[in-house]
């Protein structure tokens, strides 16, 4: 599996193309990608990007196109399969081996694991940090497919979470001496919109 240097401009052209992508909208999303790498965006933008945003998330992020129309793109120009929503496995493939912390971060989903390979779901192929990562702790070759992203996330939650609610997720997320910003963030939304008891 070779995803060239230049997968982004590719990417970029075909959605221009295929009238995915307006002119503006791609200008509008270099220069957030400059700020980025620049270091000019507030702290926690940066801190967000650090999880691998790259322009495939850029593009959904800003809403300049849906997320399978991204997909599709990426399938187009890698000749990789497009996954079908069914595809997506009730339980988890790996079990609890690898975290959803990590399927999250890079945006992926294992959805079957034989003898000898696993076939995974990604939004962005060329983040391939995770891939060689997976392939090296399991010893196996992966195969490769595109996935949308809220299809990959679903398949998360369902994977992961069946069954538990939302305060159980967060109680087991604060066990850390050092909690996400993100689950904080959550429990304040949640604390707002809780009934006021007098």
């Amino acid at each position: 599996m070779h995803i060239p240097s230049n997968f982004y401009e590719s990417l970029a052209s075909h959605l221009l193309e295929q009238n995915r992508l307006s002119q503006a909208d791609l200008v509008r999303v270099q220069r957030l990608r400059e700020q980025i790498e620049g270091g000019s965006l507030p702290a926690l933008l940066m801190k967000d990007q650090a999880g691998g945003d790259g322009l495939p998330e850029l593009l959904i992020r800003l809403g300049v196109c849906s997320e399978r129309d991204i997909a599709q793109a990426i399938a187009e120009i890698s000749g990789l399969e497009l996954v079908k929503n069914e595809e997506y496995p009730f339980d988890p493939p790996l079990g609890d081996a690898v975290s959803i912390r990590f399927f999250k971060e890079y945006k992926l989903s294992v959805l079957e694991c034989s003898d000898d390979e696993l076939v995974v779901a990604m939004v962005d192929p060329s983040k391939t940090t995770a891939l060689n990562a997976l392939s090296i702790v399991f010893d196996k070759d992966i195969k490769l497919k595109i996935g949308v992203l809220t299809e990959i996330n679903d398949a998360l939650e369902r994977q992961f979470n069946a069954g538990r609610s939302d305060m159980d997720r967060l109680i087991e997320g604060m066990q850390d001496d050092n909690p996400d910003e993100e689950d904080i963030e959550y429990l304040k939304d949640m604390a707002s919109e809780a009934p006021v008891v007098r």
